[in-house]
């Protein structure tokens, strides 16, 4: 296997200046990326800016095309779909094999990750918000028994790094449903921890995501709607 060579501390700060600038939007999908400009914005030479580029690139962030230059990679609307509702489906079964297992402590910092949630989003901190819906999830799943389902997953969410998730806007106007359903699904962990419908609600949390990519869709710029209710979960429920 190929070693990765390590970036120099200004390539660093070039590629992750870069990157955020992606991840949160400011560069969209197909935005040339000068590296004159870039190298003004981020305070840096070209030499390292350049540098940082080739390493997005090879990430999947950016594409180089010949006489055009290197530019923002455009989204893959199916297979951002397809691998998140893998995702969903993987996530699902692991939060639900890993329940019989999380003790009162986990849950109880899981709830502390939630209630930070809802403090970031008040203080409109997206990348916060993200993060910690992380830390959230891999804490529910951290239990499960299912080591392969749990390679499964980290390889479901590694590609989903590079496919590009939505903007952090997106997110965040959807932001008080991702809690609340956070809410619902920590009570079901507490009470009910065998209980068949962790892994749909788990699932369906998940796929709420997409829900939002498609309601922005066709109104990109919707305010934020108040928490809403899962659909009654059953047996039938795909």
């Amino acid at each position: 296997m190929r070693k990765v060579r390590p970036l120099s501390t200004k390539t660093s700060q070039a590629y992750e200046y870069v990157k955020r600038r992606i991840l949160d939007g400011s560069y969209a999908p197909g935005y040339r990326l000068v590296l004159d400009n870039i190298a003004r914005e981020a305070d840096t030479s070209q030499l390292p800016v350049r540098e940082a580029l080739r390493r997005l690139e090879a990430e999947g962030y950016v594409t180089y095309r010949h006489n055009a230059g290197a530019s923002v990679a455009e989204l893959d609307p199916d297979s951002y779909e397809s691998t998140q509702a893998a995702i969903a489906v993987l996530e699902g079964a692991a939060t639900a094999d890993a329940a019989p297992f999380l003790t009162a402590e986990v849950l109880s910092k899981a709830v502390d990750l939630n209630n930070e949630m809802r403090r970031r989003r008040e203080l409109f901190d997206a990348e916060g918000f993200i993060d910690l819906n992380a830390q959230f999830h891999d804490l529910l799943c951290s239990r499960c028994p299912n080591v392969h389902l749990l390679e499964l997953l980290e390889g479901e969410r590694s590609r989903m790094a590079r496919i590009r998730q939505p903007t952090l806007g997106i997110v965040m106007r959807h932001s008080a449903e991702f809690v609340a359903d956070h809410d619902r699904l920590l009570e079901m962990l507490r009470t009910n921890p065998r209980s068949p419908d962790i892994q749909l609600l788990a699932q369906a949390h998940k796929r709420r995501i997409l829900e939002a990519v498609h309601t922005e869709a066709v109104t990109p710029h919707a305010p934020p709607r108040e928490p809403a209710e899962l659909a009654d979960i059953d047996a039938s429920t795909p």
